[in-house]
């Protein structure tokens, strides 16, 4: 089998298929969907999570599911969706979800990258692009980056490809690759709002940040938060400023309302981290 994969990986691919169209005449498509949804909605995070659950479920999955052999495996289980469109998978299960909750307002979101391992073929999509929620935890939309472009115009992408009436009033969080800009007017282009952080592939606006808070001390306002564990103590304050002055500056990141700096220290440790954040 490893010998297989690796040297005929079409074959591989299609005697797979093969397998999965001969496993479907036990359990349909539908049902295998039913049992990601199933495990999502009480917040497993990967098939093996999933399956395990049913696993642990089975007796109440099998009255409502024709299963006359068992749960599947979690390969069969990523076969199957492979034969899925992934937005309109994601759409599904959102409504899904309606059904069962109820609207679900979030608040927060984050936009982040990852690379599939075990991908493999020319013109195979390597590297997704998703859009997970902080407080359901539901990933709303989803892009495919092939090898000819980068995460920021894929992200701009992913804006456009997810409902608006998901993205209203969201807050979106991205990582210092996404801080241009463009990125900042295609977020508020759909109706949300953005956390950009500010590291030195920025780094003008970071010394410019930086010495904006270390001359400006009176109109901030701060917070600070401490951890415990681990034998170490964390340290977390948070500076905002919105002041006129370094707004107006600052005016061509679209609706620009909020400057900000993180200041993370572990107090054991002798490690400190600082960050600088914008927001609209």
């Amino acid at each position: 089998d490893r010998q297989c994969r690796c040297c005929y990986p079409h074959i591989y691919s299609i005697y797979n298929y093969f397998l999965l169209s001969i496993y479907f005449d036990y359990i349909t498509l539908e049902n295998i969907l039913v049992i990601i949804f199933y495990g999502m909605l009480v917040g497993c995070t990967n098939l093996v999570e999933i399956v395990e659950l049913a696993h642990t479920d089975d007796v109440f999955l099998k009255r409502i599911l024709e299963m006359p052999h068992g749960i599947p495996h979690p390969t069969t289980i990523s076969y199957a969706l492979q034969l899925c469109d992934m937005g309109t998978l994601i759409q599904v299960y959102l409504s899904w979800r309606e059904i069962i909750y109820g609207v679900m307002t979030d608040k927060v979101a984050s936009f982040d990258g990852k690379t599939m391992n075990g991908a493999h073929g020319e013109g195979v999509i390597k590297h997704i692009l998703s859009l997970l929620t902080h407080d359901s935890l539901t990933t709303i939309g989803q892009v495919g980056v092939d090898q000819k472009e980068n995460e920021i115009p894929a992200a701009h992408r992913l804006f456009e490809q997810t409902p608006s009436s998901l993205l209203l009033g969201l807050t979106l969080i991205g990582d210092a690759l996404h801080t241009h800009t463009k990125t900042a007017h295609a977020i508020c282009d759909v109706g949300a709002d953005y956390l950009l952080t500010v590291k030195d592939n920025q780094e003008l606006l970071r010394q410019d940040i930086q010495y904006f808070f270390e001359t400006h001390t009176t109109l901030n306002n701060t917070a600070t938060d401490y951890q415990y564990g681990h034998g170490s103590t964390i340290k977390t304050t948070v500076t905002i400023s919105h002041d006129p002055d370094m707004l107006a500056y600052l005016s061509h990141w679209k609706d620009i309302s909020t400057v900000g700096k993180i200041h993370r220290v572990w107090e054991n440790e002798n490690e400190e981290v600082v960050r600088r954040l914008l927001m609209k």
